[in-house]
């Protein structure tokens, strides 16, 4: 890693989320492989990042049943690139969602390596107190085996004003497995702050 004040280059393992608040609805996380970089001068900030691998992300969502587990993940998840979150679904528009709490390894949960299995330290109620339904939801990357394939970021900002930014977004993952690569493009947006 090489960093100079915030701006910073590195190759290994990093994950590609981002913390920037304005990124809640464009939020783009695995763990990675590869190099990544984040330069800030002024009102313009550039982030990048890009990896040459053999996994796939898998995204699963359990509905939470008011136990601890377990819950049964794929065996060829790569080690340590999964994120946990409970989350918390509007009942009346199910696509909506009102909380998302993540968790931590160890602290909040455990994942067995020879089993796949995910056992949570504590029980997940399946609703809230609005009667709104609960989710584990757990994204992790899947080992496929095959030949490589490259997976690329980049996210631009340009801070307008002290409420208002312009920014850009742009992923691309071309998997060999696809007749095409598959790309995800975010649109550019403005992004307001309060």
């Amino acid at each position: 890693m090489v960093q100079n004040g915030t701006n910073y280059a590195l190759y290994g393992d990093y994950t590609t989320q981002s913390d920037n608040p304005a990124r809640q609805l464009t939020q783009y996380a695995r763990a990675l492989n590869g190099a990544k970089a984040h330069w800030q001068l002024g009102s313009v900030t550039l982030d990048g990042f890009a990896s040459d691998t053999t996994s796939t992300q898998s995204i699963i969502e359990f509905r939470a049943n008011g136990t601890s587990g377990p819950f049964q993940l794929d065996l060829r998840g790569v080690t340590n690139s999964q994120q946990v979150d409970i989350i918390t679904r509007d009942r009346n528009q199910p696509s909506v969602i009102i909380n998302d709490t993540p968790l931590t390894q160890f602290t909040d949960y455990a994942i067995e390596p020879y089993t796949g299995l995910l056992l949570l330290n504590n029980p997940v109620p399946s609703v809230d107190s609005n009667f709104n339904p609960m989710y584990v939801h757990v994204s992790y990357s899947i080992d496929t085996g095959g030949p490589k394939h490259w997976v690329e970021g980049a996210d631009a900002r340009l801070q307008l004003t002290t409420g208002l930014a312009l920014g850009a977004t742009a992923i691309a993952s071309a998997h060999a497995a696809s007749a095409a690569p598959a790309n995800a493009v975010a649109s550019p947006g403005f992004h307001l702050f309060a």
